[in-house]
């Protein structure tokens, strides 16, 4: 749930009344040697507002990494997802993707 301390924040501001999201993942990790992949999803539902329509939204995730001992390793991470709109009027969704590189050194 979010919040707002004003009833009508209607300044460009993301603060809708209520923001519920239910969703159902699944995750699949592979592992050979010091090379590793896993694949993430979801799929379900969200609402923007007291009395709006549910709007679905997804996430596929996928990371790929190579370690180089116990606790070290780099990882290309990608993903993709789709968010509901926080507009009274239907608007569509917006779908933004991230890709990262993460570097874990341990001691």
């Amino acid at each position: 749930m979010m919040g707002y301390r004003e009833a009508n924040p209607g300044r460009g501001y993301f603060a809708p009344d209520r923001f519920t999201t239910v969703e159902a993942r699944g995750a699949y990790s592979w592992r050979r040697e010091r090379w590793g992949l896993r694949a993430d999803a979801g799929i379900g539902g969200q609402q923007v507002g007291v009395g709006n329509d549910l709007q679905t939204e997804w996430h596929l995730g996928l990371t790929v990494s190579k370690g180089w001992s116990a606790n070290s390793e780099a990882a290309l991470v990608g993903s993709i997802t789709n968010s509901a709109a926080s507009s009274q009027t239907g608007a569509p969704q917006f779908t933004y993707w991230t890709v990262g590189l993460r570097v874990r050194q341990g001691l």
